[in-house]
């Protein structure tokens, strides 16, 4: 049986003293590596030289600005973030939808080694939303395209996201009023995506009769009113099926049961199949 091999404490502490040597050299040797990749990927050949941005309605020197500002600095591994090995994409992605509401989609790919191409989606205008306040019926049933009519309104595109102020009003465009959750406007949805396209949906069926949306006022998460042309104002329960308040709708519309020659004040469609018509000078019937 082979004897144990006892060491001295000298020799134990000389031995402590070459591993620590040891690892100290081989730190040593790996910040001099990294160190050396580092400057080789800061200097201008590793570099991005150059930044084409796509058309738009945005001015490309605001676009410009926010790609150059997106790649400049160093990211949090010590590379520049410009670098050909690894350019922040994501960055400048996530920098340009924030400073530019306007824009859904951003696409970044390289146009040749050192040259990044940047272009990107606008959103498409759905409808406008012109505030929170109602309006009396005279302005929600106008068809003018004066801003100091209708209110100041801004840009809704097909989700009910909220993206700009419009500069004029067009009168194609039904018109939403509603609450939001924050003051400023831009950035939010006017409603949940489904529920707004929904609500779409229906003013393009509407569109299709005599009986086009001019606005619609979403007076809480369930009650809501629309201003149909030339004179027509209906409450809605906007929780029920869509495809069955067209239905019901156009039924009472194209039907016999309205009294044509007096005026009507609203139709109040809330309480299931009944309907309620409330003429102006009268009460319900």
């Amino acid at each position: 049986m082979a004897r144990r091999k006892f060491r001295t404490k000298e020799a134990q502490q000389r031995e402590r003293v070459r591993s620590l040597m040891r690892l100290t050299s081989l730190t040593l040797v790996t910040v001099v590596l990294l160190s050396g990749l580092l400057y080789v990927f800061h200097q201008p050949f590793m570099r991005i030289e150059s930044v084409s941005i796509g058309d738009g309605q945005l001015s490309e020197e605001l676009v410009r600005a926010s790609v150059e500002s997106s790649l400049s600095g160093v990211a949090a591994w010590g590379l520049p973030r410009d670098s050909l090995l690894a350019p922040a994409v994501g960055r400048i992605e996530r920098n340009l939808s924030e400073q530019f509401p306007r824009i859904e989609q951003v696409y970044v790919q390289r146009s040749s080694p050192k040259t990044l191409s940047v272009s990107y989606k606008e959103r498409v205008t759905a409808a406008l939303w012109c505030g929170d306040v109602i309006p009396p019926p005279t302005v929600l049933f106008a068809t003018t395209t004066s801003q100091t009519y209708t209110g100041r309104c801004y840009l809704l595109d097909e989700s009910g996201y909220i993206f700009s102020p419009a500069i004029d009003v067009s009168k194609t465009l039904v018109r939403y009023y509603g609450s939001l959750q924050y003051p400023e406007p831009v950035g939010q949805l006017l409603l949940d995506e489904d529920t707004f396209r929904a609500w779409q949906a229906l003013v393009t069926e509407l569109g299709k009769e005599p009986y086009r949306v001019q606005a619609i006022v979403v007076l809480d998460e369930r009650n809501a009113e629309l201003y149909l042309l030339p004179n027509t104002r209906l409450i809605v329960d906007h929780t029920e099926s869509f495809s069955t308040l067209h239905t019901r709708l156009t039924a009472l519309l194209d039907s016999e049961s309205l009294d044509s020659a007096r005026d009507i004040e609203y139709i109040d469609m809330r309480f299931g199949s009944k309907v309620y018509v409330k003429y102006q000078e009268q009460g319900t019937e």
